[in-house]
């Protein structure tokens, strides 16, 4: 990651962000970590671009691939890595997220090393 580092988590789940925060803070490299809920996100990102986003899909995916859509089609958003990050997987949840937009996937519950490993590579 280069200088000026940002993630910004995406989540309506307070105990998930706490702990995806947590996590984050053993990356040395991370200049900021934001928080955002879903509503306010598409404003917390052009306000603050990021260099990874982190997303977590939970009960309503409806809003979520809306979010994916919306973040791909904004041209000073659309080439940031999005991490969703996933209560359920299906073979059929997969594809549509991958079409909406995500660039990786990590399924609940959280490894540290795997999002550690999945930020750093982005």
């Amino acid at each position: 990651m280069s200088s000026n580092n940002i993630v910004t988590v995406i989540s309506n789940n307070a105990k998930l962000t706490e702990n995806i925060t947590s996590k984050l803070v053993l990356l040395r490299d991370i200049d900021k970590i934001e928080h955002s809920n879903t509503i306010e996100a598409m404003d917390s990102l052009r306000e603050q671009k990021p260099n990874v986003i982190i997303l977590h899909a939970d009960y309503d995916d409806s809003k979520r691939l809306k979010l994916i859509k919306q973040i791909r089609e904004n041209n000073n958003l659309k080439n940031i890595p999005i991490i969703l990050i996933a209560d359920k997987c299906t073979p059929e949840y997969l594809i549509e997220m991958f079409d909406a937009g995500i660039s990786d996937i990590i399924n609940t519950p959280i490894k540290e090393h795997e999002l550690l490993f999945r930020i750093k590579k982005k």
